[in-house]
């Protein structure tokens, strides 16, 4: 007999949109995208707002506002790095951010390699503005 080990477990699916998550119960998913979509929720929750772990969370969307210059852009890797390595689950983080303004808006882009523990490398990306966070790319689903 063989038994598959599968880190993490399996869990539904859960699609993020414009409006944030929403779970689809008919779909199961890989360790890897178990992963990422938990690293997507650290981006969009705001410190503090947990009452569990007040430390838990970098609300990236806050951190672009208008006062956004080229020494936050600069930090920016380095503070979403500190987040993500809070999650047990990830062994490293490698984080580049680049900008371009689109009329009046900074649109800031993540490209975020992650290596797990016990999962595999897999790349993240996101784009935000000071009014949404998108997820262009994140591990498949099973």
């Amino acid at each position: 007999m063989t038994v598959r080990h599968e880190p993490y477990g399996r869990d539904s699916a859960t699609p993020f949109s414009a409006r944030g998550a929403r779970i689809d119960w008919s779909r199961k998913t890989t360790a890897q995208r178990l992963l990422g979509e938990a690293l997507v929720r650290r981006l969009i929750t705001e410190r503090g707002s947990l009452l569990d772990d007040p430390t838990y969370g970098f609300a990236l969307i806050d951190f672009l506002g208008d006062d956004f210059d080229a020494v936050k852009l600069a930090a920016l890797p380095g503070l979403v790095r500190l987040e993500l390595q809070k999650d047990e689950r990830v062994d490293s983080v490698r984080v580049t951010a680049r900008s371009v303004q689109v009329g009046a808006t900074i649109e800031v882009t993540l490209e975020i390699q992650v290596e797990g523990v016990e999962v595999g490398p897999f790349d993240l990306v996101v784009r935000a503005t000071e009014l949404e966070l998108s997820v262009l790319r994140l591990p498949e689903d099973s």
